[in-house]
């Protein structure tokens, strides 16, 4: 769960009791990785760290099953579209295969790239400051299966951008 904001975002997950399972807050992205650790109704809470500033905010929740599949070598567009959005692709490998993996905008400053095992493990991370615009990825498959790339601004920037994987 991902919240953006330039107002000292805070995000709390809840189980399906009522009991806090996670927090965080931060100066501009609030992010919880978590694992539901029953079936259930969970409850998010976004709001801002001191409770006093008002604005807009974006919150993103993601799966592991509302992937996009990333084909090889096409050119695929995504938005990010929210403050602290993100975009979940799904990419089958074998093991030893080579990945690279490239996303980029003119309008999007700082992306960022985030690959993840079949067993969702961080592979790898990747992200471009202060305005070059593409975040690249060059990882080797160690188990057969299908990863996940997860593809961001490092920000709140909300802009198109293409990814590609070769």
């Amino acid at each position: 769960i991902r919240v953006g904001s330039s107002y000292n975002p805070e995000v709390i997950l809840f189980g399906p009791d009522g009991s806090e399972l996670a927090r965080n807050t931060s100066s501009i992205i609030g992010i919880i990785s978590a694992t539901a650790p029953v079936t259930g109704t969970y409850t998010v809470l976004a709001g801002e760290l001191f409770g006093h500033q008002t604005g807009g905010y974006g919150i993103t929740a993601v799966g592991q099953e509302n992937t996009t599949p990333l084909p090889y070598g096409i050119e695929t567009e995504g938005a990010i579209t929210v403050p602290g959005g993100e975009d979940v692709y799904s990419l089958p490998a074998t093991t030893g295969d080579r990945l690279f993996i490239r996303m980029g905008g003119h309008y999007l400053p700082d992306p960022e790239l985030e690959l993840r095992s079949p067993t969702g493990t961080l592979l790898a991370t990747n992200w471009s400051p202060g305005g070059y615009y593409k975040a690249e990825l060059f990882v080797t498959a160690l188990e057969t299966g299908t990863y996940r790339v997860i593809a961001r601004s490092h920000g709140i920037s909300t802009h198109p951008y293409g990814i590609i994987a070769q």
